[in-house]
C-alpha cells in the first residue's frame, strides 16, 4: 500500500500520459472523437480538459497501450490549443492604462493587439501539437496511427521556412523549435509594449498587416498537405471561456464554415454568453446541422454511477489500494444499510429495518403503525399498491428521525449527536455525491484515501471528509454571479439567489 495519495484534481496540471493511464470513457466518448465539429459544456471538473488532453498524440500513444483501447483508431491528427489566461492580463492592462490616462489608444487598437497575441499563441501550439505527433510517430513502424506524422528533417525545415514566410516572421527558422521561438519572440515584443511602465507607442504594431487566425491555418493545412499528405486535422480549443468575446464569436462563427480539412472542437463552461444572435446575420451557425453540442455533466436520475464507480477503481489502482478494502472502510461509516442502488441506479430503501429501528426508539410511531394497520414483518409482501400510502409515505421522514433520535423518555424524544456528516448511509451514497464530476471523485476519494492509510476511524473521516468537500463545492457556486440586481445596487451570487 502506497503511503502517500497524490491524485490530480486538475488535468491543467496533468501530461497526457498520466491522463492515458487512469482515463476512464464517457458515455459520449465516441460521439467527442468523431470527425465532426463539437463544443463541450460543462461545469468546472467534469473532464473537458482531460478529454481533450488525452486527443493529442502524446496521450493516444500512451491509450492504445491499454488493453482496453488496444483497437482505438482516430482518422485525424488533432491539433490542442490550451487556453491562456495571458489573454485575460493583457485585457486587464489595456483597462489601466486607459483609467489612468497613460495611454491614449481607441477600442480598434486593443482588437488588434489581443487578436495578433491569440493568434501568435494558437500558432505556436499548432506547431507543438505537429512535433509531438512527429515525435510519437517514430515510435511506430509502417503501420502508422492516421493522428502520428512522418516528417524527415528536411521536410520539417521545408514546413518551417513556409510558415515562416505565410505568418509573416521575420526569420525563417528550420526546425519546429526555431519556428516556436520566433511566434514566441513576436509575442513578447507585443506583450512587453503593453506592460511597460512608460506610455508605450503603438504606431509600428497598429501598422502591421492584421492577422486572421484561420487564414494563418488554412496556408498551414495546405503546406503540411502538400509536403506529408495529411489531409485531416481538429483544432481542439480548451477552456475558450478565458479567450476575449469578440475572440470566442470568431470561433464560433466558423463551426459554419471554415475549411474541408478540418473540424472545430472546443470546450466551455455552461451560461457564457458569448454570442449576441442577430436576425440579420445569415452565417451564424446551428446546432444539429453545423456542430453537436455536448453537454457533459452528471445524470440526476435512473443513473448507476458506472462512471464515477471504475474511476474510483482506477484512483485506488493508482494508489496499491484495493478497491474493495476502500468499499468497506466507507461503508463502515455508516451506521445501518437502509438504502442501496440497483444496476440501474434506482434507489431501493429497506423499510423493514427502518422501521423496525423506530419503533424501538419511539412509541408514537409504533401506535402509528398500529392505527394505520401497518405490519413491519409483512411489508416485503406488500404489493406497489398497498406500499405507496402505508409504507412510502412515511418512509423518508422515518428513515431521518430513525437516524437522529436516540430514544423516548418520559414521552420526549432525545437527539442522538452523530459522528457522521448529517446523513451518510453508504459508497452508493459516496458515489451520488460526486453527480459524476471526474474532480469531484478526486476530492473525495483522495481524502478518505489519507484518512484510510493514516488509520483513522471511518465515521470521523467521512464527517470531515464530506463537511470539507460540501463546502467547497459551495464556495464554487459563491463565485458565480448573476446579473446586477438595480433594485438593490448589489451584485449577488447564486447562493442568494
Amino acid at each position: 500500500m502506497m503511503f502517500e495519495v497524490s491524485t490530480a484534481y486538475n488535468a491543467r496540471n496533468s501530461d497526457p500520459k498520466q491522463i492515458a493511464q487512469s482515463f476512464v470513457k464517457p458515455a459520449d466518448f465516441e460521439k467527442i472523437i468523431g470527425f465532426q465539429s463539437k463544443v463541450l459544456v460543462g461545469p468546472r471538473g467534469i473532464g473537458k480538459t482531460t478529454i481533450l488532453k488525452l486527443l493529442t498524440p502524446s496521450g493516444l500513444h500512451e491509450l492504445k497501450k491499454r488493453c482496453d483501447f488496444r483497437d482505438f483508431k482516430l482518422d485525424h491528427v488533432p491539433l490542442y490549443i490550451p487556453a491562456d489566461t495571458l489573454w485575460k492580463g493583457e485585457a486587464s492592462a489595456f483597462e489601466g492604462m486607459q483609467s489612468l490616462g497613460r495611454a491614449n489608444i481607441n477600442a480598434e487598437t486593443i482588437r488588434f493587439i489581443q487578436n495578433a497575441l491569440f493568434v501568435d499563441y494558437c500558432l505556436y501550439e499548432v506547431i507543438a501539437s505537429v512535433q509531438d505527433a512527429a515525435e510519437i510517430a517514430c515510435e511506430y513502424g509502417s503501420d502508422k496511427p492516421d493522428w502520428c506524422i512522418d516528417i524527415s528533417p528536411s521536410v520539417e525545415a521545408n514546413i518551417c521556412e513556409n510558415c515562416a514566410d505565410f505568418w509573416g516572421l521575420p526569420t525563417k527558422p528550420k526546425s519546429f523549435l526555431g519556428l516556436r521561438l520566433a511566434l514566441l519572440k513576436r509575442q513578447n515584443r507585443r506583450s512587453a509594449l503593453i506592460n511597460s511602465l512608460d506610455d508605450p507607442d503603438f504606431s509600428r504594431i497598429a501598422a502591421e498587416e492584421p492577422l486572421d487566425l484561420f487564414i494563418m491555418l488554412q496556408g498551414f493545412f495546405t503546406i503540411m498537405e502538400d509536403l506529408t499528405g495529411v489531409k485531416k486535422w481538429a483544432l481542439h480549443f480548451d477552456e475558450m471561456e478565458i479567450a476575449p468575446q469578440f475572440i470566442l464569436a470568431s470561433i464560433y462563427e466558423r463551426l459554419r464554415s471554415f475549411d474541408r480539412r478540418a473540424v472545430i472542437k472546443f470546450s466551455l463552461f455552461p451560461y457564457i454568453d458569448f454570442v449576441r444572435e442577430d436576425e440579420s446575420a445569415r452565417i451564424t451557425p446551428r446546432e444539429g446541422h453545423d456542430f453537436e453540442t455536448i453537454t457533459l455533466s452528471g445524470k440526476f436520475k435512473n443513473e448507476n454511477y458506472q462512471f464515477s464507480s471504475e474511476l474510483v477503481a482506477k484512483i485506488c489502482e493508482g494508489q496499491g489500494i484495493n478497491i474493495a478494502d476502500f468499499v468497506d472502510y466507507v461503508n463502515s461509516a455508516a451506521d445501518q444499510a437502509t438504502i442501496s442502488f440497483d444496476n440501474k441506479g434506482h434507489r431501493k430503501r429497506n423499510y423493514q429495518a427502518i422501521f423496525r429501528s423506530l419503533a424501538k426508539k419511539d412509541p408514537s410511531f409504533t401506535a402509528h403503525l398500529s392505527a394505520h394497520g401497518i405490519d413491519i414483518s409483512r411489508i416485503q409482501r406488500y404489493t406497489e399498491g398497498d406500499k405507496a400510502p402505508t409504507v412510502r409515505k412515511l418512509g423518508g421522514i422515518s428513515e431521518f428521525r430513525n437516524h437522529y433520535l436516540r430514544s423516548f423518555v418520559n414521552g420526549r424524544g432525545s437527539k442522538l449527536s452523530r459522528k457522521s456528516y448529517h446523513y451518510f448511509n453508504n459508497y452508493d451514497q459516496l458515489l451520488k455525491l460526486t453527480e459524476q464530476n471526474p474532480r469531484a471523485v478526486h476530492f473525495y476519494c483522495d481524502d478518505i484515501m489519507r484518512c484510510m492509510i493514516g488509520g483513522k476511524p471511518a465515521q470521523g473521516a467521512l464527517k470531515s471528509v464530506i463537511e470539507k468537500n460540501v463546502n467547497r463545492f459551495r464556495a464554487l457556486v459563491a463565485t458565480q454571479s448573476v446579473p446586477f440586481d438595480p433594485i438593490n445596487n448589489k451584485m449577488s451570487h447564486v447562493l442568494d439567489v
